[in-house]
């Protein structure tokens, strides 16, 4: 009876978000009971299966009730090209990686309707979108979800953007609020690619964004619109703590003075890795561990999930420490 329930167990976990598993044998044996709780079955039934099972469904019912809302991260480019997709993209598979063990799931959404690379980069294999989704609420249960959504990693799903980019139907806020409702009730973690700027449909939902990364560089355009997002944001009444900056493609040499452009603290300074994204990129798929940037990846996920580890959090500190003036191109004045 116990033989393989693990890998059993693992195969069901892939088939859906979170799924509860319930074992069924003809005893209460003591030792199948204990294999199958450690196999991560939350139920052992035996006969009388029906009284059993009523009960076990009911808890379970329960236990689905009481489950924590998903938390929901945004990333938003200052401008095309500062890198959200690829932060998106990078920093939900470092997540899946790091959570997945503890039977935890993931979820990435593309709303970046405009160039909906995500399905690029995650090579989404179905063809259905996020506009799927949206457009058809009244349907929206585990079993749809699934059909829309792809499989890249253990314990992360992605859902894209629509494939052709133009649509006859644009999503609203009501449609979006209702897809990330259900998708934290659903997963425990889901990142959101909201593209380039604060558009409509990004300032419709900032509600629904617990935390947002504004990404930039050292580019004098790309700090002047984060400056023009960073006073959107708070004329908007949307959190200063929920405000996170990141600078990408950057050097040690740039963080002080950006922040004192910005005048916002860095969340976090990612080194310049353009060569090996190309190369990654050029072979359809993300960047292998093992490199510096890829590195990064793995500890900004650390941080946005709270599992950042006190050798991680000193590095970094020593990291910003370092940090000086990028030049004089532009002072904060200017900017």
């Amino acid at each position: 009876m116990t033989e393989g329930l693990e890998e059993m167990v693992n195969a069901i976990r892939t088939t859906g978000p979170s799924p509860l598993v319930i074992a069924l044998h003809i005893s209460p044996e003591l030792e199948g009971v204990v294999t199958a709780l450690r196999a991560g079955v939350i139920e052992f039934l035996y006969p009388p299966i029906r009284e059993n099972l009523c009960k076990a469904l009911d808890r379970a019912q329960r236990l689905v009730h009481r489950r924590a809302p998903g938390k929901v991260f945004g990333f938003v480019s200052a401008k095309g090209g500062c890198g959200a997709t690829t932060l998106a993209c990078h920093t939900s598979v470092a997540i899946a990686q790091r959570v997945h063990q503890h039977q935890k799931s993931t979820l990435l959404i593309d709303l970046d309707l405009n160039t909906g690379m995500v399905r690029f980069l995650m090579r989404a294999a179905t063809p259905y979108s996020v506009l799927d989704a949206a457009s058809n609420l009244q349907r929206l249960d585990i079993g749809y979800w699934k059909a829309l959504t792809s499989s890249a990693a253990p314990g992360l799903d992605v859902i894209a953007a629509p494939a052709d980019l133009v649509s006859k139907h644009q999503l609203n806020r009501e449609q979006v609020q209702h897809v990330l409702s259900f998708a934290r009730s659903c997963y425990d973690w889901i990142v959101v690619d909201l593209g380039r700027g604060l558009g409509l449909l990004t300032m419709s939902v900032l509600d629904e964004i617990d935390q947002l990364y504004v990404v930039t560089t050292a580019e004098v355009p790309a700090l002047h619109l984060t400056k023009k997002i960073l006073g959107t944001l708070k004329a908007s009444g949307y959190g200063e703590d929920k405000i996170h900056l990141i600078a990408n493609r950057s050097t040690k040499d740039v963080g002080a003075e950006l922040e004192s452009a910005i005048e916002l603290p860095l969340f976090a300074n990612l080194p310049n890795e353009y060569s090996n994204l190309f190369d990654s990129y050029s072979e359809c798929r993300l960047l292998a561990k093992g490199g510096t940037l890829a590195g990064e990846f793995d500890r900004l996920a650390g941080r946005m999930i709270g599992q950042e580890s006190k050798k991680e959090a000193s590095a970094k500190t020593s990291w910003l420490a370092g940090l000086g003036l990028f030049g004089r191109k532009a002072s904060a004045t200017e900017i």
